[in-house]
């Protein structure tokens, strides 16, 4: 599928195919072995005049990657084509350069395969996250809590006691260290009721006064067969 990572403010977000928080050192990695790349073989426009059906011989007709690099109004296209015989080397085309070039596979492994590659792999986007109330929702138990702006400390609002700020200052610093192992599916129309999620087991929501900031879902365990 498509994918599209836009920089603003020196910061990278990915566009397509939806938007989400990016991993930029992932988008980087490409830039910069893009940047590093040497050809080790070149084909000249003298040789290729000999070849009429180059593009497809090479394999642009129908390259295995294509990417875009823009800036402002201008753009630069790289297509990546077919292997060699021995499969350890490619064909790549810098589209309106005359020539193509023989470059290592290696650069293979800095190319995004799925969408889910260049994701942030956090929950949540916390250092940008603001939040003074918690509500945890656990089936039909409900535990708030709430911020203190004068002392910056967790209370039991319902019970108007002090909470033990240790541990949810814990539970904040785990949440902050779990990491999305897989992205599953991004359909708005999937069946929650597969994922446990139609009763999720624990919901956390994070309020901004009475504004949601965000949520946090958990279902049920995955199976693996």
């Amino acid at each position: 599928p498509e994918m599209l990572a836009e920089r603003t403010n020196g910061t990278w977000h990915l566009i397509k195919p939806l938007p989400a928080p990016a991993r930029p050192e992932s988008i980087d990695a490409l830039l910069d072995a893009l940047a590093r790349l040497k050809p080790q073989g070149y084909l000249s426009p003298r040789e290729l005049m000999d070849r009429p059906d180059a593009e497809a011989e090479f394999g642009f007709n129908t390259p295995k990657v294509s990417i875009m690099l823009f800036s402002g109004k201008t753009h630069r296209q790289v297509l990546i084509g077919a292997f060699t015989a021995p499969g350890d080397e490619m064909f790549l085309e810098v589209v309106g350069t005359p020539g193509i070039h023989l470059v290592s596979t290696n650069l293979l492994a800095v190319i995004p395969g799925k969408p889910g590659d260049w994701r942030d792999t956090g929950l949540l986007e916390w250092k940008t996250l603001e939040f003074d109330r918690l509500q945890v929702n656990t089936g039909s138990r409900t535990l708030e809590l709430a911020l203190n702006p004068t002392n910056r400390q967790w209370r039991l609002p319902r019970l108007q006691a002090r909470a033990d700020g240790q541990l949810i200052e814990g539970l904040f610093g785990q949440l902050g260290r779990m990491q999305i192992e897989e992205f599953i599916t991004d359909n708005p129309q999937a069946d929650l009721e597969e994922y446990g999620l139609a009763t999720p087991s624990l919901e956390l929501v994070f309020r901004a006064g009475s504004n949601v900031a965000a949520t946090l879902q958990f279902g049920g365990s995955p199976t693996h067969s």
